[in-house]
């Protein structure tokens, strides 16, 4: 009988060894990605974005960050659609829904990949990269809490200045709880002297949701 007690005394320490640790920074693997299709994340709003018009070939809907496309991007308005003038200021934002709350641990996000093919000149796209963003997050789409500013490598200067690395994901890393993210380009690049910090653009967005850790404490009697 005193054996058996000694085998339900060590049995219930082994298991009130186990707790659960703080949230920690996920890798940055499928296993943690929110958006792992198209439909798993939806925009809620957006500042502003390109749709064809007079004969342009524009079609930069915001929607597009979300289509698992890289060869498809959002581009904020930049001509009146009426008067073919040229428009264009930052902040420009596009606010998600997760469709549940989450911890998140990242976002990663990829500039505009395409290039100028209309005119025929193949010409690198990089209007609109994103230097500088803030990021939102909160269960209130109408009160969302600003979490942190972020600013991002670049290349090159004045109107030759472009994100470094532009074929690869940026990365923000945050720890935020929400169901809503809002983000926000305050700083971009353009490939004119005066469309610098006018425009905002971007391929794809994901979000990436942080993982509970289980640590092992020594489960030695005392």
């Amino acid at each position: 009988m005193k054996k058996l007690g000694n085998l339900i005394l060590a049995s219930l320490m082994a298991v009130a060894s186990f707790t659960f640790a703080p949230m920690k920074a996920a890798d940055l693997v499928e296993e943690n990605l929110i958006n792992k299709t198209a439909s798993d994340v939806s925009v809620v709003s957006y500042t502003s974005e390109c749709v064809p018009f007079n004969g342009m070939p524009d079609d930069s809907r915001a929607s597009y960050v979300l289509d698992k496309n890289p060869n498809t991007h959002w581009h904020s308005a930049w001509k009146d659609e009426n008067s073919g003038a040229s428009i264009g200021s930052l902040p420009q934002s596009i606010t998600f829904d997760l469709k549940a709350e989450y911890t998140l641990s990242d976002i990663t996000f990829l500039s505009r990949q395409d290039r100028e093919t209309w005119s025929g000149m193949n010409n690198l796209q990089y209007n609109g990269d994103i230097t500088k963003a803030k990021v939102y997050v909160g269960n209130d789409v109408n009160s969302l809490e600003l979490i942190g500013t972020y600013e991002f490598e670049t290349t090159g200067s004045g109107e030759n200045m472009m994100l470094a690395n532009r074929t690869q994901y940026k990365r923000i890393e945050l720890t935020a709880t929400g169901r809503y993210v809002k983000f926000e380009a305050i700083n971009s690049c353009a490939d004119t002297l005066e469309g610098m910090n006018k425009w905002a653009s971007m391929a794809e967005i994901n979000f990436y949701q942080a993982v509970p850790e289980v640590e092992v404490l020594d489960k030695t009697p005392l």
